[in-house]
């Protein structure tokens, strides 16, 4: 999400675009849809189901993103609910944040 962000509003790490195409080329061909949410560091599938905060940042990378179905991946985010019980608080901020992302609304004040 950090490096997305940077892109987006200065520009100055073109490797971000490639660290985004890179991630997101991983979870598109684990399924955009099934994707799991915890993996080896060779790519190997720990755990299944997505957790919001996975599909938030996910959804940010896209902005720094010039794969054709980055767009993909904000569309799925956008369809989220907000997330419920114990362990909601982490994911929720992500969600908050990624929202303000994705919406442009997250704004750098000079």
């Amino acid at each position: 999400m950090n490096w997305s962000m940077d892109w987006a509003w200065w520009k100055k790490d073109p490797k971000a675009v490639e660290r985004s195409n890179r991630l997101l080329t991983f979870f598109q061909s684990e399924g955009l849809r099934t994707y799991g949410n915890q993996y080896r560091l060779d790519g190997t599938k720990l755990a299944g189901g997505q957790p919001i905060g996975l599909m938030a940042c996910n959804a940010t990378a896209a902005l720094a993103a010039d794969a054709p179905y980055a767009i993909d991946f904000v569309k799925a985010f956008w369809e989220c609910k907000p997330p419920i019980g114990r362990f909601r608080y982490y994911d929720s901020m992500l969600m908050m944040m990624a929202l303000l992302h994705c919406s442009g609304e997250f704004k750098v004040y000079l």
